[in-house]
């Protein structure tokens, strides 16, 4: 029985101890508000409402609004983190923490969806429509022209609760949004999360380790090289990083040239502002096309103004099909091998590429999903668990015992001592 009990609790102490690795590392969900500068649409273009929404659902929603309302200019206002628990907390004087926000209900239909799996993802979508992404801080609003605005809000900073945080996030997007009123004749705003403030992503544990990029003004997010034939396309949500022995800079004012195209390779050369400065840095990414139909990134050569260069390796593997885009929703980090030089890293956030662009747009994209994904580790978790009761059960049926000995009730009664 002693052993039996030890194996029911080491049962009980995996199954908490694993679940809750799964759950933490599960889809993040968050709320997503929607509203656009007019109520234009039509009523069966509303989701329902307290839905639960996946990617594919969320972006069939964006796509119909985008379709049905003309093509407007699509601003995204992104949290690094954001709950629903965020909408009904109070501020210090009880009362919301977006009171700017319902200054512009009367004008428009506010439409709060309370769970949307991975909302920025599902933006995505509008590529098909010719959108592009364009990152801004609010000073120079570019022209409408089918784009996607992303206006990323700052992060807690120190000493600085979250309260507060969401009031000045509160006030900074509706002054915004009533600039662009003037200048858009017609706009559709998603204010979401990249991951739910009461989860610990994984993004968050590596920040630490990772360098901190602060949005640029004249960063662009997508660079298309120049030229009608063998295009190459990059995307990144923020301006790369580049970091030189502990010391980081922003890549700005990125500029596509023409790519170096050969028979089995093609390089996409990209010219940068290095930070502030007026010094000039080229980056080239290489591209080998291999036998069996698949296009792989790498190296990527980083040229400083000084014309030294640093070859530098990427850590996970870049790598798709023919007329495929590759598409990583995490960093994608370069490293020289040659350490005499220093230590030189290249960061790009989100990175989404393809060589050899047809059309000017990306093609169908593959993800940077690894083999033993968390539903198949989940999955593999509850098969073994299944099987490790079903054997303990075994084992303890064929550990009783049958009687082998009656009681005679003409002779003298079974006596049975303590090992029987």
């Amino acid at each position: 029985m002693k052993m039996a009990s030890f194996k029911m609790y080491l049962t009980a102490i995996l199954a908490c101890i694993l679940g809750t690795i799964f759950s933490t590392n599960a889809h993040s969900h968050v709320p997503v508000l929607l509203w656009q500068s007019h109520n234009g649409a039509e009523s069966e273009l509303n989701p329902p409402a307290l839905s639960r929404m996946n990617v594919e659902e969320f972006a069939d929603v964006l796509m119909r609004r985008v379709e049905a309302d003309h093509n407007p200019v699509v601003v995204l206002f992104v949290e690094d983190t954001l709950s629903i628990e965020d909408f009904s907390r109070q501020s210090s004087g009880r009362s919301s923490l977006f009171p700017a926000l319902q200054t512009i209900k009367g004008d428009v239909k506010l439409e709060f969806i309370p769970s949307v799996q991975t909302p920025v993802k599902a933006l995505n979508r509008l590529s098909k429509l010719g959108y592009k992404w364009e990152q801004i801080n609010g000073e120079v609003l570019p022209e409408a022209n089918k784009k996607i605005l992303i206006v990323n809000l700052s992060d807690l900073k120190v000493k600085e609760d979250r309260p507060s945080m969401l009031l000045q996030h509160d006030k900074y997007m509706t002054s915004l949004y009533k600039r662009m009123v003037t200048v858009y004749p017609n706009i559709l705003a998603v204010y979401t999360g990249r991951h739910s403030s009461w989860t610990a992503p994984e993004s968050r544990v590596r920040r630490d380790v990772e360098p901190t990029s602060s949005p640029a003004t004249s960063c662009n997010v997508i660079l298309t090289s120049s030229g009608t034939a063998d295009q190459i396309m990059l995307y990144t949500s923020e301006c790369p990083v580049l970091t030189i022995n502990n010391t980081s800079f922003n890549l700005t004012s990125g500029e596509a040239l023409s790519p170096d195209t050969r028979k089995e390779s093609q390089r996409m050369i990209l010219r940068y502002k290095l930070g502030n400065s007026s010094d000039k840095v080229t980056v080239r990414f290489r591209f080998n096309f291999t036998d069996d139909g698949y296009w792989q990134l790498t190296q990527a050569e980083y040229e400083n103004s000084n014309a030294q260069k640093y070859l530098l390796e990427p850590k996970s593997t870049i790598r798709a099909a023919l007329n495929n885009s590759y598409n990583c929703g995490s960093v994608a980090l370069f490293q020289n091998t040659d350490k005499s030089q220093g230590n030189v890293t290249l960061w790009l956030k989100n990175i989404k590429v393809q060589p050899s662009v047809q059309g000017g747009k990306f093609s169908a994209s593959e993800d940077c999903v690894p083999y033993f994904t968390i539903p198949i580790w989940s999955g593999l978790f509850v098969t073994f668990l299944l099987l490790f009761i079903v054997a303990w059960g075994i084992d303890m049926m064929m550990s009783i015992h049958t009687m082998d000995r009656f009681d005679d009730p003409k002779g003298k009664p079974l006596v049975f001592n303590a090992q029987e």
